[in-house]
């Protein structure tokens, strides 16, 4: 199977993935909000807008995926899988504007707590791992920025379902109502940490930089180390959504060389730069007499 037709179908797996993942959590969702409101849980409350936002984020990831799949044109070269990034993006404001929400309403709480029905909050915690959990895994074909963001969202939602459980029993066998409202405020602040680690890693993707898991350095002094490469610059590394990577670079042969042992060295780069997990390298060689049109400037 080619590097392209590996790479699409893990896209047409993550795709699936998410509308199952859309549809678990806007159920889960309405669950939370109507059984939030029930036993009067802040916690619960806290984890339902961030669900909203997380049902909104999805929703919008499985559209746009769907529009980042199409093929390549005439209009844009290398396709549209870079919108997956602008959905990221969308994702993470709306995942920081909830956990902003929910500070803002479970400092009052922590002033003033409320009573709350326990045992419908450990209903819907032991509900919360449940159904973030099958989501989770459901989200495990996913390798894009955006995909990656999707299921830490799930798997953040599903530890602090965990963590809800446990205030839940906390608040049921000793009464400690503050513990709801420090819970929001927590799960609010280790999910804000996160999104604003992949909103970073997005931001950095749309400005073309080198890919977090590929050392750019090591990659060029490995090809360097090819018989028959005298030099290497020019080189570029950047990726089209966080998980197709895309090379190209100037390469200075020590001597001329027939067509086919040509064929045989751009072979070999291409092969090297795979095992760097770049899929795609565009490669111009050049003579130790040409004089290249970027130093020549």
């Amino acid at each position: 199977m080619s590097e392209h037709h590996h790479h699409c179908h893990h896209a047409q797996q993550a795709q699936q993935g998410l509308l199952v993942v859309f549809l678990l959590n806007l159920i889960f969702t309405i669950i939370e909000f109507v059984g939030g409101a029930y036993v009067n849980s802040i916690a619960i409350f806290s984890d339902a807008i961030h669900d909203l936002g997380d049902t909104f984020a999805i929703g919008s990831a499985w559209v746009i995926g769907k529009m980042a799949s199409k093929r390549r044109d005439a209009q844009f070269s290398y396709g549209y899988g870079r919108m997956t990034l602008f959905s990221s993006l969308i994702s993470a404001g709306v995942v920081i504007s909830g956990s902003v929400v929910v500070i803002f309403n479970a400092v009052p709480r922590l002033i003033a707590p409320q009573a709350i029905q326990t045992e419908g909050m450990m209903l819907l915690a032991l509900l919360g791992i449940l159904f973030n959990g099958i989501a989770f895994f459901k989200m495990q074909f996913g390798k894009s920025i955006n995909e990656r963001l999707v299921m830490w969202h799930l798997l953040e939602d599903a530890l602090g379902w965990g963590v809800t459980l446990v205030g839940a029993v906390v608040i049921h066998f000793w009464g400690i109502l503050w513990i709801d409202p420090i819970l929001a405020i927590l799960l609010a602040v280790f999910v804000l940490r996160h999104v604003l680690l992949h909103l970073k890693q997005a931001l950095a993707l749309l400005m073309q930089g080198v890919p977090e898991n590929v050392n750019c350095q090591k990659l060029q002094e490995t090809l360097t180390n090819i018989k028959q490469v005298s030099q290497i610059h020019d080189m570029h590394l950047w990726s089209l959504d966080g998980s197709y990577h895309i090379l190209s670079l100037h390469v200075v042969i020590e001597q001329e060389l027939s067509l086919e042992d040509q064929i045989m060295l751009k072979q070999n780069i291409r092969q090297c730069a795979k095992s760097f997990q770049v899929q795609h390298a565009t490669i111009e060689l050049e003579t130790q007499q040409e004089q290249c049109e970027l130093e020549s400037c």
